[in-house]
């Protein structure tokens, strides 16, 4: 039922429909999205997107920046409530990241996804959202492609880390800091099931440096980000012995 209520409805509730009804939209102002929240975003269950006038594929029909709240509308033809509202309530972003819950689905207007009972609990995100958790979004990875080093092809996505050797699940990452949490596969010939963190050096369009600095741990609460590698000189040292890694884009 979480993730139904997350997913399901943070998506159903939020479908998409032509407008039908203009908000007042306060810091917002006639249903557009502020510009901060405009773009692709990462759930853990898939990509969102917002757009100036739509929420993943929503219709947002008023949109409030200053007290961060939309109402959407549902499409006619939607299998699970046709033509309904919804009430979403987010927080500010913070480093590429914030949280949003549906406060209320179902309602026949507007005024009603207004007026409906339930008030998230932005204090409590694990579980403030009527019981669940808000959902999670964070800007993708910076760093997501298709390079190529001297050793092999590498691809990256905000899920995984495929370094033409071993694939790795991408546990967290921070596009301001330059890093990512890394968690080898259980069937990994070397470390299994350990967490690593990657560093890298800010790309230009077809060249990437990174260094994996700190690699074997059981946690990844052991890991520091704050301790980088020395990228004085990338291409000759600094990465330990040896030299960051240098990849191009294909």
């Amino acid at each position: 039922m979480h993730r139904s209520f997350l997913y399901v409805f943070s998506t159903i509730s939020i479908a998409c429909g032509p407008p039908t009804t203009s908000g007042s939209g306060g810091g917002g102002g006639g249903g557009s999205a502020a510009s901060e929240l405009v773009g692709t975003w990462v759930t853990p269950w898939g990509d969102e997107v917002i757009s100036e006038t739509r929420w993943q594929t929503a219709t947002i029909v008023s949109f409030d920046n200053s007290a961060n709240r939309a109402i959407t509308q549902m499409p006619e033809d939607d299998e699970f409530n046709p033509s309904k509202y919804s009430r979403i309530t987010w927080t500010d972003p913070d480093n590429e990241v914030f949280h949003y819950c549906t406060e209320a689905y179902g309602q026949e207007s507007e005024a009603d996804a207004e007026a409906a009972e339930g008030a998230a609990d932005p204090s409590d995100l694990e579980a403030g959202c009527s019981g669940f958790p808000w959902t999670r979004m964070q800007r993708p990875i910076a760093i997501a492609g298709s390079w190529s080093s001297e050793f092999s092809a590498e691809t990256i996505t905000h899920g995984s880390w495929d370094n033409g050797f071993v694939v790795s699940a991408i546990d967290q990452w921070d596009n301001a800091g330059r890093y990512a949490v890394l968690l080898a596969p259980e069937d990994a010939e070397f470390g299994p099931n350990t967490y690593s963190i990657i560093h890298w050096l800010q790309p230009n369009a077809d060249t990437l440096h990174y260094c994996t600095s700190q690699y074997g741990l059981e946690s990844a609460d052991e890991l520091n980000p704050s301790e980088r590698p020395d990228d004085s000189d990338p291409d000759n040292g600094g990465c330990g012995d040896f030299p960051w890694t240098k990849l191009e884009r294909d």
